[in-house]
């Protein structure tokens, strides 16, 4: 472990965790993967890949995730601005009965279409990058 340089324990670490980072964090994880190949074989792979193929992929994860999570547009009027939209939407009383059976299948349903997507979004992965033998991370 001594033998490992600190910056590849460093972008191990980041990588592992999946949390967002700043893009100064960001270069600096990219450029330790491209100096330290053998330690990042999957990025190294990744990044061997076309271009178009990357492209490709997030244009179509995009319309599945839209397919599966429709934006709902904001009725914000010409010139009005976010604060006065937030204004005059509706006010959650605190006090209100809350159905609970209703919040129950709510959930549900959200954690059975998230369980959906995640199946969608592996089977899109391995129509891109079956072929380069690059397995997939959630």
């Amino acid at each position: 472990m001594k033998d490992i340089p600190f910056e590849v324990i460093e972008a191990q670490c980041l990588l592992f965790l999946k949390n967002p980072v700043g893009m100064e964090t960001y270069k600096r994880v990219e450029d330790t993967v491209k100096k330290y190949p053998e330690y990042f074989p999957w990025e190294t792979k990744y990044n061997s890949i076309n271009k178009s193929v990357h492209e490709n992929y997030d244009k179509e994860l995009s319309v599945l995730f839209d397919s599966f999570y429709p934006r709902t547009p904001m009725d914000i009027k010409p010139g009005e601005g976010i604060v006065a939209w937030e204004s005059r939407q509706k006010v959650v009383k605190w006090g209100e009965p809350v159905d609970f059976d209703e919040l129950s299948k709510n959930l549900t349903n959200k954690l059975n279409k998230d369980s959906d997507f995640k199946i969608a979004k592996k089977i899109l992965w391995d129509k891109h990058y079956k072929k380069y033998k690059l397995k997939y991370q959630e």
